[in-house]
């Protein structure tokens, strides 16, 4: 609670300082430009802040701040230029609000480099992806009204209208489609980021909680199977967290923007197409449950037919000594066929809810357009 206070002390404060300083900025061009170049100093902080949170710990050298402290003095050198355009583009009045807003122009400089100094002391690395979901959630809303405008760009043809109407229909299209495929790449090349990333720490975590054990719990496991899960689950569970993120993110953006989309369109045929919503989120709940059992199974087999390997290959001399090479490769070929027998349930999990939600899908459709036609 008391991070989440900090945070949003940070956030809300430097979102009020700026919109401040371009209030009172706002009456002279020269002022707004010195407005803008202080909003660039704390964003270039901030981003920094999130991006590279850990670089200036693990930099070599005798002063480890290499970028904060010749950050910070170039913003002072240029607070200090700016504090003198003001003092010279601002006429002097003995007038109270004159010396006032005097006072609050000089000191806006001060406020910004006081916000870099504490955003500096801060540890925002948890934000380095936001960038993904703005580009993810962004892509979603494109691809949303792709099918709308496609619709809207027809009915402009078959039906003839004005040259307009047709103009704008086709600048939407094309202005949707490609924000959907620009932003998708954005997308997909910092998801792979991100999933690199969690692999990462996931392993270093791993790792170091495997140098704090005790001496005694290397001896009730085996070497194969921690190996296994340090090199094998932990690529998995990122990848599948990752993606289940991604998925989740993307269903709801989508279902938020559709939802809009279809109330806006037909208030009746959204509470028709919403009808069957529960069941399949019913089927889809009792699937995942089971697909999370059957994974599980899944990885300690892996991890099981690794340790054999392991095995069999330290000490590959004494298995050759007694001729136990077919022994070894069956308990390999055994566990890998468990595996098998185990996703090949899987799969037939998936295709089973894969054929319910299209067959609901279609019954809908054909309820909707049944009952409109007759």
């Amino acid at each position: 609670m008391e991070i989440a206070r900090r945070i949003y002390f940070i956030f809300f404060g430097l979102v009020f300082t700026i919109l401040i300083d371009l209030y009172l900025s706002s009456s002279n061009n020269v002022l707004i430009l010195l407005a803008f170049i202080r909003i660039l100093g704390i964003s270039i902080a901030f981003f920094y802040r999130i991006i590279y949170d850990n670089y200036d710990k693990n930099v070599n050298y005798n002063t480890t701040k290499t970028f904060w402290n010749p950050f910070k003095n170039i913003f002072v050198v240029i607070a200090a230029i700016e504090q003198a355009f003001v003092m010279y583009y601002i006429e002097f009045s003995l007038n109270f609000q004159s010396i006032l807003y005097i006072i609050e122009q000089v000191s806006m400089p001060l406020f910004a480099y006081l916000w870099i100094r504490r955003i500096e002391k801060e540890n925002f690395s948890f934000l380095q992806y936001i960038w993904f979901e703005i580009f993810h959630s962004t892509n979603d809303h494109a691809e949303v009204f792709v099918p709308l405008y496609t619709g809207r760009l027809l009915s402009s043809v078959a039906f003839k209208e004005a040259w307009l109407q047709f103009q704008y229909n086709l600048i939407m299209f094309v202005v949707v489609n490609f924000a959907g495929g620009f932003l998708g790449g954005f997308r997909m090349g910092i998801f792979s980021l991100c999933i690199s990333r969690l692999s990462i720490r996931l392993r270093t975590t791993l790792f170091q909680s495997y140098l704090r054990q005790e001496i005694g719990f290397f001896d009730t496991h085996e070497s194969g199977k921690l190996l296994s899960r340090l090199n094998q689950d932990t690529q998995i569970m990122s990848s599948t967290v990752a993606n289940n993120i991604a998925q989740c993110i993307t269903a709801l953006v989508r279902f938020i923007g559709t939802l809009i989309m279809m109330i806006k369109l037909s208030i009746h045929l959204t509470i028709a197409c919403l009808v069957g919503a529960p069941l399949i989120l019913i089927v889809a709940k009792i699937c995942g449950n089971a697909h999370r059992r059957i994974s599980e199974k899944v990885q300690d087999l892996s991890a099981e037919a690794f340790e054999i390997a392991e095995e069999t290959i330290q000490t590959i001399r004494t298995v050759r000594s007694f001729g136990n090479e077919d022994e070894e490769l069956k308990r390999f070929e055994t566990t890998l066929q468990q595996s098998y027998q185990v996703l090949w349930l899987q799969a037939i999990l998936t295709a089973a809810q894969k054929w319910f939600v299209e067959v609901s899908h279609s019954a809908m459709i054909y309820k909707i357009i049944s009952s409109n036609v007759f």
